[in-house]
């Protein structure tokens, strides 16, 4: 039997992004990109990949594949497969995923330029989680993300507080969205 689960791997005040502004500068990115970032990642909002997620469950299940699920983050899980079911299912999924436009993450292709603009939004996220109490140790250099990125133990801000989050993962999304749920929107 075969599951599939896709995720989306998916606010920060100003003087945050002004002390991030100094080291981004320094590393090499333009004041450009940082404020960016922060735009980008004050946009991001879980409930766009919730809403994609159902949308292509509801897909699956009019082309006669019912027992999808959706889940809280903008992923989405199928149920029990036995292996010939596995490929038609998962083709079916893919058609569905390019019918409701959602950008899912395993459908992109990362280049250093995206790579780049995901750091930036851990960044982002970092300053998010800090005002919202958790410890987050200092996110690597810019360079170091790029070289560990796909990296078994590549480094990301939700994965570095997992200890600290208990059951407000939900709660926390809307607050302080995690920018892997959003790597096909980035």
């Amino acid at each position: 039997m075969h599951t599939v689960k896709i995720t989306r791997m998916s606010m920060a005040g100003w003087g945050a992004v002004f002390a991030l502004t100094t080291g981004v500068i320094l590393s090499g990115c333009s004041f450009t990109d940082v404020s960016e970032a922060h735009e980008q990642y004050s946009e991001l909002d879980i409930q766009d990949l919730r809403d994609d997620s159902q949308a292509v469950v509801d897909c699956l299940e009019e082309a006669g594949y019912p027992g999808w699920r959706a889940d809280d983050f903008g992923g989405i899980e199928s149920p029990e497969l036995p292996g010939e079911q596995f490929d038609l299912q998962r083709e079916q999924r893919d058609l569905c995923i390019k019918q409701v436009g959602g950008n899912f993450s395993g459908t992109v292709e990362f280049d250093q330029a995206k790579i780049q603009r995901v750091y930036l939004l851990e960044v982002e996220a970092v300053s998010c989680l800090r005002e919202q109490g958790y410890t987050v140790p200092e996110p690597p250099s810019e360079q170091s993300y790029i070289d560990g990125w796909g990296k078994e133990d590549s480094w990301h801000s939700w994965t570095v507080i997992s200890d600290q989050i208990g059951s407000n993962v939900s709660e926390l999304s809307e607050i302080c969205p995690d920018p892997w749920w959003f790597l096909g929107t980035i």
